[in-house]
């Protein structure tokens, strides 16, 4: 069955116009980029380059499966672009409200220590024992204990 890095490999062979470009970008030698393809073709069971020593061209088989191919590269990296954002640090503002006690005893410290190893990251935290109005406050976090009054909240 023919493997997919094998195929994008194809593709940088074609637009690159040789086996040792493709070689030297993937820092791998030109035996392994050459047999690659030749497994690509094997798979396939068809011829899809014409080889000489100095040039490459593609069979009619080669041409189809190029054209068909050819943004296969672009699409991945695309793909990968569009998730390497996902491991960078923490960024961004929160607001938060929670009971006056709890803010000064237990949550000051551990807000003050998350920040500092989140340094892209701002918090406002009010500590007010009322209760606050969660839409109109715009608040992405509020702690409160007691009995929640009938609503649509989850209480946990």
């Amino acid at each position: 069955m023919p493997h997919i890095d094998d195929l994008a490999m194809f593709t940088q062979v074609i637009e690159q116009g040789s086996f040792s470009k493709v070689a030297d970008l993937n820092g791998i030698t030109k035996s392994v980029v050459s047999k690659r393809v030749s497994k690509l073709e094997s798979d396939l069971g068809v011829q899809l380059l014409y080889r000489t020593t100095r040039k490459l061209s593609l069979t009619e088989a080669g041409e189809v499966l190029y054209y068909r191919a050819k943004g296969i590269n672009s699409l991945a990296q695309s793909a990968f672009d569009a998730v390497t954002g996902y491991n960078e640090a923490l960024s961004g503002h929160i607001k938060m409200s929670v009971p006056t006690i709890s803010g000064e005893l237990l949550l000051a410290d551990a807000v003050s220590d998350f920040c500092m190893e989140h340094a892209g990251l701002t918090i406002d935290m009010s500590m007010d024992n009322n209760f606050v109005d969660l839409s109109a406050g715009n608040y992405d976090l509020v702690i409160r204990t007691g009995y929640l009054e009938d609503s649509s909240l989850i209480a946990r």
